[in-house]
């Protein structure tokens, strides 16, 4: 079979279109897992807090070195679920890190570029204290070298809770905070 000088440039326009399409679907590329940071505390200033001052969670290094969903942290696997996206005047934050039934911090709620962030729900989990969780904190978002701590898909910021709830009824309350980071977080 004989093809027309016509015929040629579509076959060969139809192949190299082809091939760009297999080329993309074979990529190797990877998506970027989730990464967290958070140096946690749980102690006095609330109503009948029995504890002294406990560091929890720590999970890697607020400042230079996030963990990656999947690592070890202290011989425990660490998992991260994170989304940060646009909503309205700012964006819409729900990261949880948890240390293998240890341990976890989570945090929700609206976050704006500057100023104090409020209306916001954290909880603190240590598997030998129990969950202590407060809604209507407060927090700051961390400034960088390049702008506000906060983008689609990552948060850098510190919440303050000074009446977070042991839960279960025990009529405990504790003041908790921390310093947290999450990266490579859905934006959707």
């Amino acid at each position: 079979m004989r093809l027309s000088k016509g015929s040629t440039m579509v076959f060969a326009t139809v192949i190299v279109a082809c091939s760009a399409l297999v080329g993309i679907g074979c990529s190797d590329s990877k998506p970027s897992l989730p990464k967290a940071a958070v140096s946690g505390k749980v102690g006095p200033g609330g109503e009948n807090c029995a504890l002294k001052g406990e560091l929890w969670p720590v999970i890697g290094d607020v400042k230079t070195n996030p963990v990656p969903d999947g690592e070890q942290v202290d011989g425990a696997s660490l998992s991260v679920s994170c989304t940060v996206k646009p909503e309205g005047d700012g964006y819409f934050v729900e990261a949880s890190a948890q240390i293998q039934a240890r341990q976890s911090f989570s945090i929700r709620g609206h976050f704006t570029s500057s100023g104090d962030q409020t209306n916001l729900l954290g909880t603190w989990y240590d598997r030998s204290t129990g969950t202590f969780q407060q809604s209507g904190c407060t927090g700051t978002i961390a400034t960088t070298s390049s702008g506000p701590g906060i983008k689609a898909g990552a948060v850098w910021a510190s919440v303050s809770c000074p009446r977070a709830e042991l839960t279960g009824g025990a009529n405990r309350f504790c003041e908790a905070k921390a310093e947290y980071r999450f990266e490579n977080c859905t934006q959707e």
